[in-house]
């Protein structure tokens, strides 16, 4: 978000979803896109992190690979640098992607080979046949999304029966949201347009026609740190980033942010979901 501006949250009394509310029209909402935010998805690729950091981002893509016996055919949805797509095609999986960002997709065609079509999910799924995919993916991309909704129906129709959602977000019944309140680094404001808890995502899912769904936390450490920076500048006036370079401390964090974790109240979620083998219809 942009110092000063003001947005809000509100919370269906229905469904208990939250969501951003007045919503920002795409003008108004791609200015919080800057160019500094796409060059650090496109050049992570190239700059490896190396220490503590690499410790970090090794546990996340183990996590993030299916334990599938065989390698498919995969999609991700907001495959920005084309880290996950290189993951999975180093271990053998035919990769397609979908990105919003024009940079971003054209980066990952000439840079790597990759399929990666551009434009937002909600329009470039439609191109996709009927039972196509063994996986698809959304690594923090749900809750950006206009219509989350339509996407996740588009995604059943998409995969092969016994195929596999895989997604990861974050987590609005989180601890550290109730402690960070406006600070909490996850609401990044006006760029989430919908804000999910374990309850919500699994209704969502389960409409839109995924059956065996597991949801579970993720710990989430420099959500914490992050969120007690933003804090810590803006009550103490400066502009810093001493909390999160902390290497103590983000180690120190990280032990309660996987016991939270267990408990699904750490600041991220993760979920699979699977398309079932036989003919169902998603409820209304």
């Amino acid at each position: 978000m942009k110092l000063g501006d003001s947005f809000q949250v509100v919370r269906c009394r229905r469904c208990r979803l939250a969501y951003l509310n007045p919503r920002p029209t795409a003008a108004e909402l791609s200015a919080h896109y800057p160019n500094e935010y796409n060059a650090f998805v496109r050049d992570y690729v190239h700059h490896r992190p190396r220490g503590l950091m690499k410790v970090g981002a090794d546990m996340i893509t183990r996590r993030r690979i299916p334990r599938s016996a065989a390698a498919g055919r995969a999609l991700e949805i907001g495959s920005g640098g084309a880290a996950y797509l290189l993951a999975l095609r180093e271990r053998g999986w035919e990769v397609h992607g979908v990105e919003v960002s024009a940079e971003l997709a054209q980066h990952a065609r000439e840079t790597f080979g990759l399929d990666v079509r551009t434009g937002p999910a909600e329009t470039q799924l439609l191109a996709f046949p009927d039972n196509h995919f063994d996986l698809v993916a959304m690594w923090h991309v749900l809750e950006h999304l206009s219509d989350p909704a339509a996407v996740l129906t588009q995604i059943r129709r998409i995969l092969k029966p016994g195929g596999r959602l895989m997604l990861e977000l974050p987590n609005f019944t989180g601890v550290s949201r109730f402690l960070f309140r406006t600070y909490w680094m996850a609401l990044d404001l006006p760029r989430h347009l919908y804000h999910f808890t374990p309850a919500t995502l699994e209704t969502m899912l389960a409409r839109a026609g995924f059956c065996d769904i597991v949801i579970r936390g993720v710990p989430a450490a420099l959500v914490v740190t992050t969120s007690l920076q933003l804090f810590w500048n803006d009550w103490r006036g400066v502009t810093s980033a001493r909390i999160i370079s902390s290497r103590s401390l983000l180690v120190a964090l990280f032990f309660g942010s996987a016991l939270l974790a267990r408990l699904r109240l750490s600041a991220h979620m993760a979920a699979e979901a699977d398309k079932p083998l036989a003919a169902h219809s998603p409820r209304g």
